[in-house]
């Protein structure tokens, strides 16, 4: 929903990347047997012969993500609306796209979906840190229970999961008006599979160069592993033990493999 990202990137599965707003892309190709200009275009090109491999690979993405446009705007066009509420803010149009091709997974013939959607503006650096920090964090929480909320309106609750990730947190300390990059971060996981409610790992002490700090600048060291949090979700997702010890090579380095976060 949020353009190219590494975090779908694979050997055997291709991410298609899709517009929030519905535009799929290739929208403006009317097909094989399409006479307009623009489509005979598209045509002739696929149809010359390729001596490269580049060429090849290129063909090949522009192919499949034609053919996937067209089964993808099929399926959503005849997809009955939902009445959930989505808020009118960026993240909250990449969430009901994503409600919107949860509810025509069978449609699709799709039993897993991973769905990449995201928002930016927390690198705070000189910005007004509480007030911009409120914002955003209420987007991402109407957009996430608009999400959760569709999902039970289709009655799929409990096979939806959201959850939040970052490459970095804020210090504690502030630098005048914002704050710079550090680690332990907290996060969200939500969907009518989580065991909720519930606080995972264990808070910091929130004192400049206390027991929790790396060095008397507001650094957490975090209680809990990237490897365990990615390891409990993927599990919940259905990946067994040798691909989840594969994706996540230290997780034997940490106490336990599964937090609990799902049922």
């Amino acid at each position: 929903m949020s353009g190219n990202n590494l975090f779908q990137v694979g050997t055997t599965i291709s991410s298609f990347k899709v517009s929030p707003g519905n535009t799929l892309g290739f929208d403006f190709y009317k097909g094989a047997a399409a006479t307009d200009s623009t489509s005979k275009g598209v045509n002739e090109l696929l149809a010359l012969p390729t001596a490269s491999l580049f060429e090849g690979a290129w063909k090949d993405v522009i192919q499949r993500a034609i053919a996937n446009q067209q089964i993808l705007s099929s399926a959503l066009a005849a997809a009955p609306p939902f009445t959930t509420v989505f808020p009118n803010t960026g993240l909250g149009a990449q969430m009901q796209m994503i409600a919107r091709l949860v509810s025509v997974r069978q449609a699709l013939g799709l039993k897993r979906q991973v769905f990449f959607a995201s928002i930016g503006g927390f690198d705070t650096h000189g910005d007004e840190q509480l007030g911009r920090q409120a914002e955003l964090l209420g987007e991402v929480s109407s957009a996430m229970t608009a999400l959760y909320n569709a999902s039970v309106e289709l009655d799929c609750a409990d096979l939806v999961t959201s959850f939040t990730a970052s490459d970095f947190n804020r210090t504690f300390p502030s630098n005048g008006k914002g704050s710079d990059h550090a680690w332990g971060s907290h996060h969200l996981v939500a969907g009518g599979a989580v065991r909720g409610g519930r606080m995972v790992g264990s808070f910091p002490t929130l004192v400049r160069g206390g027991p929790d700090d790396t060095g008397n600048q507001g650094l957490w060291i975090p209680s809990t592993s990237v490897d365990q949090y990615g390891a409990s979700l993927a599990r919940w997702f259905g990946a067994g033990t040798a691909e989840i010890a594969t994706a996540f090579p230290n997780l034997a380095r940490f106490p336990t493999a599964d937090l609990g976060l799902l049922a």
